[in-house]
């Protein structure tokens, strides 16, 4: 594993870490300056980047980095996105004692902020939960894009319009769309929907406890069957998400995955393969979803907790039935390279 004397060598080694680091330490001292970010990142970018971004494939080697090599990856990541997302800033999330310092870029036609989240291998499912989240089984995720928080009617409009029969408000979640029209929506725009392992990969932020904040309950960062009402805003738990700075991962509405449900884990098979966005659909008419709900009961969102809906459709429509999906919405993701 390469440790943190390791990398700044390597930055030392690339022959313009003075500079960097002085440049590095004015910014900090003045984060508005933009003459400041502007010498910052054009340093930066003078550096050869073959091969930087190797560091975002392993969140401890990322942990583990400098600022200035995490920025240099960043950056260069920025660079070949640059058509459909824009990086925005770079902050530190911290929850149940984990932080991480990651970069928050903007999808250009929606709007929706997304998070640049390192890879990693981490303990996926439960052995104390439901049986579908049986057994727990290691895998390892690639560094991809994840939406910050489920996405708004406001941004899921850019894309596509909303059923007639939706309640509409500017900080509600989109609800009320079939897999179908979701998949076909993201994928349109290099978006795409996660599978279940980069879900829970992506809610989990390191944490292996049963909700991403600790073991016990803690309603303050989710919208669930006591507390929620009909209040379904996405902005409400901005300030309180996971250490990856995701909000609403657990609670407010389920997330369809593009996996094709099938019931018990097989972790043998291909459909579990590690680093694969590709998972093997069953046939049937079974998607997943993740997360709770509004209507979920404490128990059922929990980072492990899995579940389904059927994605038929009726014929010219856009979407099922609204009435019997208020409860499942979108979040989206991408892939560095997709």
């Amino acid at each position: 594993m390469t440790n943190h004397t390791e990398l700044s060598q390597e930055l030392i080694t690339l022959g313009l870490d003075q500079e960097i680091q002085r440049l590095y330490r004015e910014l900090t001292l003045d984060p508005e300056n933009d003459q400041a970010k502007t010498r910052y990142i054009s340093a930066l970018l003078r550096l050869p980047r073959d091969n930087v971004p190797r560091i975002l494939e392993d969140r401890e080697q990322w942990q583990a980095a400098p600022p200035t090599l995490q920025d240099l990856a960043i950056h260069t990541v920025a660079t070949t996105v640059s058509d459909d997302l824009e990086w925005q800033s770079t902050k530190r999330y911290e929850c149940a004692g984990i932080t991480h310092r990651l970069a928050q870029f903007r999808h250009k036609l929606t709007g929706y902020p997304m998070i640049l989240v390192p890879g990693g291998r981490f303990q996926m499912g439960s052995n104390e939960g439901f049986a579908d989240e049986e057994p727990i089984h290691p895998l390892h995720i690639d560094a991809m894009f994840v939406g910050q928080s489920p996405m708004s009617q406001p941004q899921w409009e850019l894309l596509r319009p909303l059923p007639d029969d939706v309640e509409f408000r500017d900080d509600f979640p989109v609800y009320g769309v079939s897999w179908d029209i979701v998949n076909d929506a993201l994928t349109s725009t290099k978006l795409r929907l996660p599978t279940e392992a980069e879900w829970e990969y992506a809610c989990r932020a390191a944490s292996t406890d049963s909700y991403f904040w600790g073991e016990e309950f803690d309603a303050k960062y989710c919208w669930h069957r006591d507390n929620a009402g009909r209040a379904m805003s996405t902005i409400d738990h901005l300030s309180e998400t996971n250490s990856f700075g995701l909000s609403d991962t657990l609670g407010l509405v389920w997330e369809w995955c593009e996996d094709g449900y099938s019931g018990l884990y097989k972790p043998d098979e291909s459909d579990l393969v590690a680093g694969s966005h590709q998972k093997a659909d069953d046939g049937r008419e079974l998607r997943a979803m993740r997360g709770g709900s509004w209507r979920s009961p404490a128990i059922n969102c929990r980072s492990a907790m899995r579940n389904w809906s059927t994605i038929a459709i009726h014929p010219m429509q856009n979407t099922l039935d609204s009435s019997s999906l208020p409860v499942i919405g979108v979040r989206a993701f991408r892939s560095l390279t997709p």
